[in-house]
């Protein structure tokens, strides 16, 4: 039975409840793995589909929806909730197939005419795809989306003045402008009419600004175009100054600075659709817009599969999902040429890393960094990933390799100095470590996760005492509601000998983090020192039962037998030479 499930993709908690569901069990005719086949209720297929809709595992929904709808095929909502479920999984030709017989029992069914439309499209037929549209429901987003459509296929059916007139009025519709004006620039550009795209780009920057990536592309392009190389380099490098991370525009720049042509974003009916799905898509990237969102990336794809900036997006939404088998998936779709290979490439490393496949992770990586050896990014990630595993000293050397490349280090590059540090410290390096938390706190100097290492790291160490509880009472000032801060606090106090006051802070570490197993061992010795020993033992047992690292539990368990011994290590610290 496992290995059926595993194979269509079914998630645990939904194949619990086909299970539960199972009316009866035929014993002679196997399966294709030699199973005996099971015979599901159509409402037990129904409920799992629910399930595994609402754990997000959306191959398992469509299945499930799919049986159901088997022995329910005249259940009209059944097949829309099935072919929803079908575009989300990504299985377009399925859900094209429930659009047919769904359209023909509800002719404005939204969904339904968008796939039906963009598959006539891809046939060459936009005076039915434009049919589609125009017939189909525009109420909430699909009020942007129909128009749009509907003037992409009145474009790619000869009728331009029908199509102009599409989006001009959608251009009244306030919240809708911005949309309009960028899709009348679009069509122009394609159409050659170079006066009103010019009118119809400066509209559109003007309401969307120049954070508006797509807007910034397109634009640039159609200036270098129509010959205004240098007004598009000002664009790029403007836009690049201000946002920072753009590889779209940092790849136009670069382009342009080779002297290589520009070619319009958009050429053809079915690539300006793609482009309003992905708009959709774009503006829906709150959590609680996931399954629209999700809807409107795989549509854009449909319509393009080749849209890899869509691509993208798709695979990081799947990842807020927690669905990082299937971002994986959609992050491979995109090749190294592509001018988002970078950013695939981190985002499908960190996507294997959250299923703990780290090994493919750095050979991701690795390739990732050889792709453009001046960016950081790559290094860092990789520092990240194998620190994560304990590998402290690989960690340190990728850190080392993103440093490098950084140049004169800005206030924002503390985060790579304070990685470093923390895994030079594991090495066991503590001078290359305490050189780098010192820059890191130069670069950021009241930075509290900073303050807080290396104070307390010093403390640990019997070095510059009273510098160091003063940089962790002010980590804790900034940070109050951190538990392992002020846990920190409480430690360094314990550390000087300030017993009572150390009570104090353990105890409210623990109240904010409850089940961290080194804070309640932290507070056990403190509750040792003040004489409350039973209490002492009850956070030992605590602490010990919330599974710590191994060299913690024989030292927990020692405490246990025989209470808190003191030795060298454990009595109060005495200010070494130039300790404060």
């Amino acid at each position: 039975m496992t290995r059926i499930f595993r194979r269509t993709g079914v998630g645990g908690t939904a194949l619990a409840l086909l299970l539960t569901a199972c009316q009866s069990m035929h014993s002679g005719n196997g399966g294709r793995d030699g199973m005996p086949v099971t015979m599901v209720s159509p409402a037990g297929s129904y409920l799992a589909g629910l399930v595994a809709r609402d754990d997000r595992d959306l191959g398992a929904a469509a299945t499930f929806f799919q049986i159901a709808l088997e022995a329910d095929p005249d259940n009209l909502n059944l097949a829309r909730s099935t072919m929803i479920a079908a575009v989300s999984a990504g299985r377009m030709e399925d859900a094209v197939r429930l659009a047919d017989r769904i359209v023909k029992a509800d002719t404005r069914d939204p969904i339904g005419n968008l796939l039906l439309g963009v598959r006539a499209l891809h046939a060459d037929r936009p005076a039915e795809a434009s049919g589609r549209f125009s017939v189909a429901s525009r109420t909430r987003i699909y009020a942007l989306l129909m128009p749009i459509a509907s003037a992409w296929a009145l474009y790619g059916d000869g009728r331009f003045d029908e199509a102009e007139g599409e989006l001009r009025n959608l251009r009244e519709n306030g919240p809708f402008a911005p949309f309009a004006h960028y899709h009348l620039a679009l069509l122009n550009d394609a159409a050659g009419r170079r006066e009103a795209a010019e009118s119809a780009y400066s509209d559109a920057l003007r309401q969307a600004g120049p954070a508006a990536m797509r807007l910034v592309e397109a634009y640039g392009s159609f200036l270098e175009r129509t010959g205004r190389i240098g007004d598009a380099e000002k664009l790029y490098r403007d836009v690049i100054g201000r946002q920072g991370d753009a590889p779209p525009i940092e790849a136009a720049l670069a382009r342009l600075l080779a002297g290589q042509p520009s070619k319009p974003l958009v050429t053809t009916a079915i690539g300006g659709v793609a482009e309003a799905f992905y708009g959709a898509a774009s503006a829906l990237v709150r959590d609680e817009d996931g399954d629209a969102g999700l809807l409107f990336d795989r549509f854009a794809l449909y319509a393009d599969p080749q849209f890899d900036v869509a691509r993208l997006l798709l695979g990081e939404r799947l990842e807020r999902l927690k669905r990082y088998e299937d971002a994986v998936e959609v992050y491979r779709g995109i090749g190294d040429r592509s001018i988002f290979a970078s950013s695939a490439g981190l985002r499908h490393a960190w996507a294997l890393h959250q299923l703990k496949r780290d090994d493919e992770a750095v050979t991701i990586l690795r390739k990732t960094a050889a792709l453009d050896g001046s960016d950081p990014e790559a290094f860092m990630t990789l520092g990240d990933i194998l620190r994560s595993g304990d590998r402290y000293a690989e960690a340190a050397e990728e850190y080392g390799r993103a440093i490098e490349r950084v140049g004169q280090p800005e206030e924002r590059h503390w985060t790579l100095f304070y990685a470093r540090g923390i895994a030079l410290e594991r090495a066991k390096q503590w001078p290359q470590a305490e050189a780098d938390f010192l820059k890191a706190l130069e670069l950021r100097p009241d930075q509290p996760l900073v303050l807080n290492y290396l104070g307390y790291s010093w403390i640990e160490q019997g070095l510059h005492l009273q510098r160091a509880r003063q940089m962790v009472e002010r980590a804790v000032s900034l940070r109050p509601n951190d538990g392992y801060i002020v846990d920190s606090l409480g430690w360094a106090l314990y550390r000087l000998g300030h017993y009572a006051e150390a009570v104090t802070h353990l105890e409210r570490a623990v109240e904010l983090k409850p089940v961290d197993p080194t804070i309640n061992d932290h507070l056990g010795d403190a509750y040792w020192k003040v004489g409350r020993h039973n209490e002492a033992r009850f956070q030992w047992q605590r602490a010990l039962a919330m599974k710590p690292d191994a060299d913690q539990v024989a030292r927990i368990k020692a405490k246990l037998e025989s209470g808190l011994v003191e030795n060298a290590a454990d009595r109060p610290l005495v200010p070494v030479k130039n300790g404060g």
